[in-house]
Parts: structure tokens; sequence; C-alpha cells
């Protein structure tokens, strides 16, 4: 029996070393992995807490940039407003400038087209018979001077230096004023007429160089109008890319933060059943002990059972001595004097070892729920410290799609002003081909306009003078 004893109890032994060691070995692996995961963790709550201070500088200027921006935009919706109502009067200006044009050179044709008509009545064989044969004309045919027509020859001859200027300026206003002084018009009178006609020619003078005026400035302000369109569709156009190109990046950061976000749940995850593992293990190691705690009593109650039958006391068997033990056999050494109580000093050390045993299993109990209860302090301690990590990565990746989000209202608001200022460009260049188009005459007509007017004049003030040397 001892030996059986002793074989259970080394079995029980080297059972226990055995599971003892694998458990160090394990705790051991733990304590390595746990301690390069928490390395892990600390380089990434460095690495998140740089990357929340980068994207705080990076708000604070892009809020700066929000509110130059929006500054700058209402500048420029009030710009355009301005912008619209003067090309919309500029456009009503244009169009009643070019009726008026149109009215006066329509009026200066039919004009000259009268005048044109009336030399060609004037000058035909048929008018020249009629005035031969005509008791009295109007029309000089041919000079003739005679002694007692000192005013008949003084108008021929006014008359003759008339036409004579008249067809080299090429002056339909001398020709004019030269039928109305053939047809017997007071000098006075004439020379009245030429000084209207001179008036008239420098008021015309007067309104060409406004109406050159008027065109130089429109033109040069169409021409500045857009230069500063091109210039903000371009600027929006760079804005745009800018903002894109920051998009991209922002969606990098994002793809980032969302791989972070997925490691960071994994490792909670993996913690989490880590400890639920260890959990597990731990009840498992306490069923385990509480079970060999009650199978070493059962031992212990069996091993001293015969001694409490017999009356004899151990020193680590429960209980105490029965007043009333089983009746003895009787054996046949009895008879002899002879007497058994049993293997009681052998007995007396496998109990106590038992018990020694039974007391370890009790201690490790007590440690084991200790130690459990740290762990589980710690697993949490380590647990909140990674969750804080989790929702400092999750509150960076909120924060880099707002911004994502600012930017996208950029792009969209500037692509509405781009495409306020294309519209803007497109209106500027009509008025820019209706500009080309009314004062296209300037390029053309201005400069010959100019010296036939200014030869009409001199013709003009050449026969006034004239004229009034011969009144006096």
């Amino acid at each position: 029996q001892s030996t059986q004893i002793q074989g259970i109890l080394k079995g029980m032994y080297d059972t226990f070393a055995s599971d003892l060691e694998k458990s160090n070995a394990d705790e051991s692996k733990k304590a390595k992995t746990f301690a390069a995961l928490m390395e892990t963790k600390k380089a990434e709550f460095e690495a998140l807490q740089e990357t929340l201070q980068s994207h705080t500088m990076d708000s604070a200027t892009k809020t700066k940039d929000l509110a130059d921006s929006k500054a700058s935009l209402d500048d420029t919706k009030e710009q355009l407003e301005a912008d619209e109502i003067f090309f919309a009067e500029t456009k009503d200006t244009c169009r009643a400038r070019a009726n008026q044009w149109a009215q006066r050179s329509r009026l200066r044709t039919e004009e000259l087209q009268g005048i044109a008509q009336a030399v060609k009545v004037l000058s035909s064989d048929e008018a020249k018979k009629t005035f031969e044969s005509a008791t009295t004309t109007f029309l000089q045919l041919h000079q003739a001077r005679k002694a007692s027509g000192d005013g008949n020859l003084q108008r021929g001859i006014a008359y003759d230096h008339l036409t004579g200027v008249a067809k080299k300026t090429q002056s339909l206003a001398l020709a004019r004023i030269a039928v109305a002084l053939k047809t017997g018009g007071h000098f006075n009178k004439i020379i009245h007429m030429i000084e209207n006609m001179i008036q008239l020619l420098r008021d015309e003078e007067q309104q060409d160089i406004t109406e050159k005026k008027w065109c130089e400035d429109k033109m040069q302000k169409n021409r500045w109008d857009l230069q500063d369109l091109d210039r903000a569709i371009k600027k929006a156009e760079t804005g745009i890319e800018r903002h894109g190109s920051s998009i991209k990046e922002l969606d990098e950061k994002i793809t980032e933060l969302e791989g972070t976000i997925e490691a960071s749940e994994k490792t909670l995850q993996e913690m989490k059943d880590m400890r639920t593992k260890e959990y597990e293990d731990f009840l498992k190691a306490q069923r385990d002990d509480v079970k060999a705690i009650e199978l070493i009593e059962q031992a212990i109650v069996h091993l001293t059972k015969f001694y409490h039958a017999q009356g004899v006391s151990l020193e680590l068997a429960q209980g105490t001595k029965r007043a009333d033990p089983a009746p003895k056999p009787e054996l046949s050494w009895a008879k002899e004097g002879a007497s058994y109580g049993g293997r009681q000093g052998e007995h007396e050390g496998v109990v106590a070892i038992l018990g020694m045993i039974k007391e370890d299993l009790k201690n490790e109990l007590k440690n084991g729920s200790v130690e459990d209860g740290e762990g589980a302090t710690n697993m949490a301690s380590d647990m909140g410290h990674l969750q804080e990590t989790l929702q400092a990565q999750t509150k960076s990746k909120r924060q880099v799609e707002m911004e994502k989000a600012e930017l996208e209202g950029k792009i969209a608001d500037l692509e509405e002003l781009k495409g306020l200022k294309e519209d803007d460009q497109s209106a500027e260049k009509d008025n820019e081909g209706a500009l080309g188009t009314k004062c296209k005459w300037l390029e053309t007509h201005f400069d010959s306009r100019r010296s036939k007017r200014e030869a009409e004049v001199d013709g003009l003030i050449d026969a006034k003078s004239y004229l009034a040397g011969m009144s006096e």
C-alpha cells in the first residue's frame, strides 16, 4: 500500500510540476508578447499625438484661409453686381448710340444722294437748253462782264471763286453756298451761312472726338475687364487644382487612419480574447485545484480511517479519537499475546505530505485569485489606454473628413465663381465684338474725315474772307 501511495503522490507531483513549468512558460511568453504590444502601442500613441498637433495647426491655417476666401468671395460678388449694372447701362448706351449713328449716316447718305441728283439734273444738256431759252435764270452758264453791272460782276467773280474752292476741297457745303450766291443771295446772308456751316463742321469734329474718346475708353475698359476676368478664372482654376491636391492628401491620411483604427480594433479584440482565455484558464486551474484538494482530503480520510477505527490519534488526521471504537476482530496472534496497530509511522508521514500538498493547493487558490485580479486590473488599464488611443484615432479621422468636406465646399464655391466669371467673360467678348463694330470707323474714317473736314473749313474760311473783302 505504501508503494501505491508513493506512486500516486509521485504522479501528482510530476503532474503539478509539469503544469507549473508549462504555466510559467506560457506566462513568460504572454508577458513578452504583452510588453512588445505595449511598446508598439506607445509608439502609435506618440505618432498620433504628433498627427493631432499637425492637424490642429492645419485646422487653424485652413480656418484663416476660409475666412479670407469668404471675404474675397463677398467682395467679388459685390463687384460682380456693380459690373452687371455697368454692363447693362453700357449695352443700353451702345444701342442708343448705334441707332443715332445709323440714323445720322442714313440722313447724310440721303442728303448726299439728293445733292448729287440735283447737280446731275441742273448740269444735264436739257437743263442747259432750258436755261438758255428762259427769260430769267438763277444759274450762271457763262461769264459776261459789263461796266454798268458791278454787282452782278462781283457776284459772278465770287461764284467762280466759291466753285473753284468747292472743287478743290470737294465740299458740298461750299457748292450749296455757291448756288445760293448765284441765285441772288446777299453777301451778308451768304457769309452768315458760311459761319453756320463752319460751326456745324466744328461741332461735328467735336462729336467725332467725343465718340472716339468714348470708344477708346470703352474698349480699354473692356480689355481690362477681360484681363481681370481671365486672371480670376485662372486663379479659380489654380485654387480648384490646389484644393484637389489637398483632398488627395487627405484621402491618403483617411486611408492611413482607417488602417491604424483597424489595427487598434484588432489589437483591442486580441487583448479581449487573451483576457477571456486567461480567465478561462484561471477558472479551470481553480476547478482543478479544488478537485485536487477534494481528492487529497478523500485520500487522507481513507488513510486515517483505520487508525480512527483503532482509536489511534494521528497528528494530521482530521477528527478525534472515537469514544466507542468498533470491536476488534479476534486474531490468531491475539491469543498468543501479540497485538497489531498498523504501520502508524509511515502513515503519519504520508498524511503529512498530503496535508502540505493540500495547503499548497489552498495557497495556490488564494494567490491565483489575487494574481487574476491584478491581471484583470492591468488588462483593464491597458485596454482603457488602447480605447483612448482608438478614440483619438477616430476623432482624427472625423477631423480629416471635415477638412475634406470643407475643401470640397471651397471647390464647389470656386467652380461656381469660375462659371460666373466665364459667363461675364463671354458677355465681355460679346461687348468687345459690338464695340469693334460700332467703333470700327475710327480706324478707317476718323483721320480721313478730319482731313477732309479741315480742308472744308479752310475753304469756308477762305470764301468768307473773300466775300467779306468784296462786300467792303
